[in-house]
């Protein structure tokens, strides 16, 4: 369903209601993916919707069967059949949480997720372009020893696409891939992801069965990467140079944790997710730590507002030199 001028339409434009007339059900909506239309226990699970280049919705979603078997598709809406028509995309690989955190002692504590992927998005910039998570390369249908980025050149509204690698040999698991909205030049257009530990979506604690001793369970300890999408130098190639968001500047480290012997105080700056060129500044974490990576001549890429679209955790300010 979508809103436009104070009512709430189907797919087909046809009116569900004003707005104020809300909760709508979901029997109101139009179905895009029945669970068992196709005659399989798959379940789908929604990534992402946006506009493609025809100006017509696109919905993404993984199409999960067990915790091996994951695939990406995309649904297009066809006005002459009313209809959404659904295309298989990519094998996602497997699930990012198969089974439950365990201790030494096999206490458990966080629960799987099998239906996490690792992500699909479109460019917002150019619509006949995706981005995707995923520990199967989808220009050989190879397994990776990670999950790594790889974009997708849409042809002919998804009947075919053209893949190349964002990342390669990546030292950690690369996550949920987003492009932020808002660039004004296309030299400035970023796609971001986190990389790193994900083995749960929670941390805490939980008294071991064998000793009834408190025990931390870790389930993610990660960081914020990414790249410019528009120049072709910038391609991470399984190292990238990665910050650390503290006040302190100066702890740019490598990739993989070495350090950088010179600073280049160059910045790009994520503005209320607009990336713009600046000159120097620091930043004063609000939240966590969460290094970043945009290229290896501007090292230092400063977020000046809350990615709350993309990772809730993710909040930093910025603080002029």
């Amino acid at each position: 369903m979508y809103i436009k001028g104070g009512k709430v339409y189907k797919s087909d434009n046809s009116l569900i209601g004003n707005l104020q007339d809300a909760p709508f059900g979901k029997n109101d909506a139009t179905v895009v993916y029945q669970y068992g239309e196709d005659g399989t226990s798959r379940r789908p699970w929604n990534h992402e919707m946006r506009y493609g280049a025809d100006g017509k919705p696109v919905l993404f979603y993984s199409h999960q069967l067990d915790k091996n078997t994951i695939d990406y598709y995309m649904a297009i809406w066809d006005e002459t059949q009313s209809t959404w028509v659904k295309k298989w995309v990519a094998d996602a690989g497997d699930a990012l949480i198969p089974e439950p955190m365990s201790a030494p002692d096999g206490t458990t504590f966080g629960g799987s997720q099998i239906d996490y992927a690792g992500g699909i998005t479109l460019n917002p910039y150019n619509t006949n372009e995706i981005f995707i998570s995923a520990n199967v390369d989808p220009r050989n249908g190879q397994e990776t020893a990670k999950y790594e980025i790889y974009k997708g050149t849409i042809i002919n509204q998804g009947d075919s696409f053209q893949w190349e690698a964002v990342t390669s040999d990546s030292p950690d698991n690369n996550y949920r891939p987003f492009v932020p909205f808002g660039a004004k030049k296309a030299s400035e257009q970023v796609v971001v992801w986190f990389t790193g530990k994900y083995e749960s979506f929670v941390n805490g604690y939980k008294n071991l069965q064998s000793t009834g001793e408190s025990y931390y369970f870790k389930g993610y300890d990660s960081k914020v990467v990414g790249k410019y999408i528009n120049r072709s130098t910038d391609f991470l190639k399984g190292t990238c140079q990665a910050v650390s968001i503290t006040p302190d500047a100066s702890n740019t480290t490598g990739y993989g944790g070495s350090k950088i012997r010179e600073q280049h105080r160059s910045e790009a700056t994520v503005s209320q997710l607009a990336v713009t060129a600046g000159k120097q500044s620091i930043l004063t974490t609000v939240s966590r730590r969460i290094p970043l990576c945009l290229s290896s001549s501007n090292p230092v890429l400063k977020v000046k507002s809350m990615l709350s679209a993309w990772i809730t955790t993710c909040r930093s300010v910025m603080t002029s030199v």
